[in-house]
């Protein structure tokens, strides 16, 4: 049971009224602190070995009434390698003691004798305690009030008591008074402390000069021992420091051209962009098989400055491919830098690609059907060696 831990926490109290020929208490188990727990017993030590006085009689006040009498008393004398303790308790039927209320634990004298020495006994035994009307403010809290916060995974905060959740409890995060978000709070608890966290997923980033809250509403945490103390409402005021940086637009093509001839030869292919773009040392474009990811063939980029620096375009002298097969062209990461404004390199830029089963006679300009590109984009103006589709069938014009 938890309770038992009340002995091993049990810090000395010693009745001012007791003279030097009394039996004085080592101490209480009751007494130095918030009591949370149902009254059933109380605990007081000494040192040696102790036994029972005629008629014992213990009870608990209230504002100078009697609320509560004991049930029973036992002793328990430990001998150890260098002396003896002895152990008085003193047990109540189970009460809840109203809250928010003090009290007396009082022993009449003669309660207890000395075991040695039947003559030495205990005056007139008075040990003041409270119930508290909740749980008070937490104790401390990993999150300072009034901080200034970058980015937070957990916050923690603690009672001096142990804790249990009630329910589902939740923190509820708001920016500038208006609720963001909320968030699972874990409750648990050790010996003598109360616990309760919220863990983000992952880092959550709080912007700069904005005004926030974390907050655990009042009853959703109880003492373990008594569900009717419940915490405070807890709050954590604090401010965001994180300052976003603006984040270029990353460098992604927004079209193709392809050159393949009505043999199903592989000439240039660019990828176009919309803005000025150059390659760094060593930039290539791969041909890789489709299916099996086999690398065919590579050559190095460049820049088509005919188009205001905005193509990249690799040649590859009449490579032949198979028709109705598939490939993928592909720039490595990191091989093209923008040349306007702050530098950006490129992701994994690749394009899927079917080489055709039949190509058109390039002298197929006569015919007026519409001419699309392959993402199936109508062309007003089309570039000699393009490749386009007319009719449902692939043309080199």
């Amino acid at each position: 049971m938890r309770n038992s831990t009340l002995i091993a926490m049990a810090i000395a109290v010693i009745p001012s009224a007791a003279s030097a020929a009394d039996l004085i208490p080592e101490q209480f188990t009751i007494g130095n602190r918030a009591f949370v727990h149902p009254l059933e017993y109380v605990s007081f030590s000494f040192d040696g070995g102790v036994a029972l006085g005629e008629n014992p009689s213990a009870y608990v006040t209230c504002e100078g009434e009697k609320v509560v009498e004991a049930s029973s008393f036992e002793v328990n004398n430990y001998e150890g390698s260098k002396r003896t303790q002895g152990w008085v308790n003193v047990y109540f039927d189970k009460t809840l003691l109203p809250l928010g209320k003090d009290y007396n634990f009082v022993v009449e004298p003669g309660a207890v004798v000395s075991e040695s020495d039947p003559t030495k006994t205990t005056d007139l035994l008075t040990v003041p305690f409270y119930v508290p009307a909740d749980l008070g403010d937490i104790t401390s809290s990993t999150l300072t009030p009034g901080e200034t916060v970058t980015s937070l995974s957990m916050v923690w905060v603690y009672w001096g008591t142990e804790t249990d959740p009630i329910g589902e409890p939740e923190w509820i995060l708001y920016r500038d008074g208006e609720e963001e978000g909320r968030y699972q709070a874990h409750v648990a608890w050790d010996w003598d402390l109360g616990q309760a966290y919220v863990k983000f997923d992952g880092d959550k980033y709080f912007d700069k000069d904005v005004e926030y809250s974390l907050v655990l509403p009042a009853g959703s945490v109880s003492s373990c021992y008594r569900t009717d103390i419940v915490n405070r409402e807890v709050r954590l005021d604090f401010i965001g420091g994180y300052e976003k940086k603006e984040q270029p637009d990353p460098i992604y093509y927004r079209s193709i051209r392809v050159e393949v001839d009505e043999d199903c030869r592989l000439w240039e292919v660019g990828f176009q962009f919309d803005r000025m773009v150059w390659p760094l040392d060593g930039a290539k474009m791969m041909v890789y098989d489709y299916e099996s990811g086999e690398l065919l063939v590579q050559e190095d980029v460049h820049v088509n400055t005919m188009i205001n620096c905005t193509e990249i375009y690799a040649d590859f002298g009449g490579y032949q491919l198979e028709p109705m097969k598939g490939y993928c062209f592909s720039i490595t990461e990191g091989m093209l830098v923008t040349v306007d404004g702050e530098p950006v390199l490129n992701p994994l830029l690749s394009y899927s690609f079917d080489a055709p089963s039949g190509v058109a006679s390039v002298n197929d300009e006569e015919d007026a059907s519409p001419l699309y590109d392959l993402f199936g984009n109508r062309i007003h103006n089309p570039q000699r060696g393009s490749v386009y589709i007319r009719n449902g069938h692939k043309i080199i014009w």
